[in-house]
């Protein structure tokens, strides 16, 4: 008896879903809406958002705050993010902040890290980056390859464990500023999931020599 008050609920629900399926094929297909004349439909597009980069600048810090970086950090990744963007490297620009406030939350990336230096002598440094944010890494180990190259006429700096390094521009023009002429090796960047070999990115930079 059960069983077959069952089978009877079953078929109720059946001839249900079959009257709606029946009632939906029914109705008239929606109107596409008209469009704007002579426009085609990949001429479409939404308008630019334009923010002043000054306001851009001061939001992203206020999020990398929120997520445990000190005033200087979010100083720094949110400058190197924005001016990335102004230089037309939308690429590595304030879009790469989602992906880094996540490594923050899963420890993906070391927040506040300082490099540490492995092994150095007068033309060469070698350091560990602890997994922070390369922004920050990058200048540190600038600002430790340009002194030596400016005594000894030649640097070679070494960074492991950093996280994204950000627009490699940026440490090149570093160098320029300093009159130095600066080149990539080689780069192993430690990636979200595990260290992997990237695309090998390079910017090298030189100042010309002062007319005169």
């Amino acid at each position: 008896e059960e069983i077959g008050r069952l089978r009877r609920e079953n078929a109720a629900l059946k001839a249900e879903v079959a009257a709606l399926r029946a009632g939906q094929q029914q109705q008239a297909p929606p109107v596409a809406a008209p469009k704007p004349a002579g426009v085609g439909a990949a001429q479409v597009h939404r308008a630019p958002v334009v923010v002043q980069a000054d306001d851009l600048r001061a939001t992203v810090e206020r999020m990398l705050s929120a997520a445990g970086s000190d005033d200087a950090e979010a100083q720094a990744v949110a400058s190197n993010l924005v001016l990335s963007n102004l230089k037309g490297h939308d690429s590595h620009g304030v879009g790469y902040l989602p992906r880094y406030i996540r490594g923050a939350k899963e420890g993906l990336i070391a927040l506040n890290a300082k490099a540490a230096v492995v092994a150095e002598t007068p033309t060469t440094v070698l350091l560990d980056g602890g997994v922070g944010f390369g922004q920050c890494l990058g200048k540190q180990a600038m600002g430790l390859g340009i002194p030596k190259a400016l005594e000894q006429g030649v640097a070679v700096v070494g960074m492991r464990n950093s996280h994204h390094l950000a627009r490699i521009g940026a440490w090149a023009e570093q160098c320029a500023d300093a009159a130095l002429a600066k080149t990539n090796v080689a780069e192993r960047q430690r990636q979200q999931s595990a260290a992997a070999v990237t695309s090998h990115p390079s910017a090298d930079a030189a100042r010309p020599k002062d007319s005169g």
